[in-house]
């Protein structure tokens, strides 16, 4: 957890509230689209990835959902598949941004990876 905390305090995303001495979020809410690159982003994406590894023994069914799906698509459905993770994404920052005065108690990750397993 310690090792979690202080990529975070690197990353610039948390800082320690000086009053309380407890982390709280830098800004209300951190997305990165498919057209954001560089290293920070690939390297925050790479550890979310390692990080979702560990969790897959670590916590309990009731505290995690993990899912797979292995699809067969054309191009323009594989487009279209974009898409559609585009406009989940912007639902789920809708959902934390009406969260009104109720102070959030937890930070979760949602990791998301497409990419092809097969092409013929």
């Amino acid at each position: 957890a310690e090792e979690s905390l202080q990529l975070l305090e690197r990353l610039k995303l948390i800082q320690k509230d000086p009053a309380t001495q407890r982390y709280v979020q830098r800004e209300q809410i951190l997305s990165s689209g498919p057209e954001i690159t560089g290293q920070a982003v690939t390297k925050f994406h790479r550890d979310s990835i390692t990080h979702g590894l560990a969790v897959l023994d670590g916590l309990s069914s009731d505290q995690r959902h993990i899912s797979a799906l292995v699809l067969s698509l054309t191009s323009a459905q594989l487009e279209l598949v974009k898409q559609e993770i585009e406009v989940f994404h912007q639902k789920l920052l809708e959902i934390e941004k009406n969260r009104g005065e109720a102070q959030p108690n937890q930070v979760v990750r949602l990791n998301m990876q497409l990419f092809p397993s097969y092409r013929a």
